[in-house]
């Protein structure tokens, strides 16, 4: 009997552990829990070359005419398309901030001059009758209001850069030179590209010829007594033409002042390797062009002034032939230039202005005038 009665105990729970999971069951199969999947395939890819091009296989900039690797750019800009002539000069009406602060109107082009000696398509010299004079609308005379009382005069020659006119240029001027009694001269000048070296070198040989035939016909047009050396004031491209003009015409000159020149000509005739410096980086030639050799007395009395901002750093602004003769910027040129002068022991003061680009600010313009009443009073010509 007991035997039975365990066996129907063991019998009883074994069937209460199975309806048990029975029900279980039948829980889960009514509420099932949530499974999280994880996503085993990769997500797509961004497809990089849609918005970025692959790497040149060499760098674009090492030849001018390989293709320009761009992205995602301007399109005008991706395929520019270079003038095949010089873009024109900026002209304007003179205005006041001309009499107050001067800036040169450059080419909007890059130099593309090539390194080499231009040659010019004639020669001139001062006695050549084909030479040209100023229109007379191109002509600014100022004459002091003492004039009469202080004869002999002395003449300022004023030099504007590009883009400018001489009568604006000069007004700034005009207060210093009525108390000094100085006759201003300041021609429009007919400047053409001074990026291209043939060009500057015709227009500096001519120019400077009409000066000479405009100094000429001042006695007689004013109907003043003038003295035969004048002072030289020209900045940026003036101030090229004023060194040049004092290499072709230095019996006429008693000081120059030359602010932020772009070039200047070498008083030298060969390099340190005796190669010949040729007109317009050196004098070896000159005697060619102008008909006469260097009057080297005359131009050793010729006292420099020459100036340039701290800032004025910008190579594209100068011609790139220049470079191994002068340097790349005008401040460097300006130094190299004034070593020049210096080293014939020619009287030769090199002034750098802090905070100053190409431009002439009042303290240039009063240090300027200074420097040119200083040496007129020394007088080294005792005319």
């Amino acid at each position: 009997m007991k035997l039975f009665a365990r066996t129907c105990a063991a019998l009883s729970s074994a069937v209460l552990v199975i309806g048990i999971v029975l029900v279980l069951s039948g829980c889960q199969g009514n509420n099932p829990t949530p499974t999280i999947v994880a996503n085993t395939s990769p997500l797509p890819s961004p497809n990089l070359t849609n918005t970025l091009p692959s790497p040149p296989s060499s760098n674009p900039l090492s030849s001018l005419t390989s293709t320009p690797f761009t992205a995602q750019v301007n399109p005008i800009l991706a395929n520019p398309s270079p003038p095949t002539t010089p873009a024109p000069y900026a002209t304007r009406a003179p205005s006041d901030g001309d009499w107050q602060t001067a800036r040169e109107l450059r080419p909007s082009r890059p130099d593309t001059t090539a390194l080499g000696t231009p040659t010019a398509q004639t020669s001139a010299t001062s006695g050549n009758s084909t030479v040209s004079s100023f229109n007379e609308s191109d002509l600014y005379i100022h004459v002091p209001p003492q004039a009469a009382q202080h004869q002999p005069l002395r003449i300022l020659l004023v030099l504007h850069g590009m883009g400018a006119r001489g009568d604006a240029f000069a007004q700034s001027l005009i207060n210093t030179t009525d108390s000094t009694n100085w006759v201003v001269v300041a021609p429009t000048m007919p400047y053409r590209d001074y990026m291209n070296l043939t060009q500057l070198m015709e227009d500096d040989l001519k120019i400077s010829h009409m000066l000479d035939r405009l100094l000429n016909s001042l006695p007689s047009r004013l109907n003043l007594k003038l003295r035969q050396h004048i002072l030289v004031y020209g900045f940026s491209r003036g101030a090229q033409l004023a060194e040049r003009f004092a290499l072709i015409h230095p019996e006429r000159i008693e000081s120059v002042v030359t602010i932020s020149g772009g070039s200047y000509t070498l008083p030298l005739a060969t390099g340190n390797d005796k190669t010949p410096m040729l007109f317009p980086f050196g004098i070896g030639d000159l005697e060619k062009h102008q008909g006469h050799p260097l009057d080297w007395e005359s131009y050793k009395r010729i006292s420099f002034w020459v100036a340039v901002g701290e800032r004025d750093t910008q190579p594209t602004d100068v011609p790139r032939a220049f470079d191994p003769f002068l340097g790349k910027t005008r401040v460097e040129r300006a130094a190299a230039f004034a070593k020049s002068l210096s080293a014939l022991g020619i009287d030769a003061h090199l002034v750098y202005f802090p905070n100053t680009g190409h431009e002439v600010t009042v303290e240039m313009r009063k240090s300027a005038l200074q420097f040119l009443r200083d040496d007129e009073i020394a007088d080294h010509w005792d005319d």
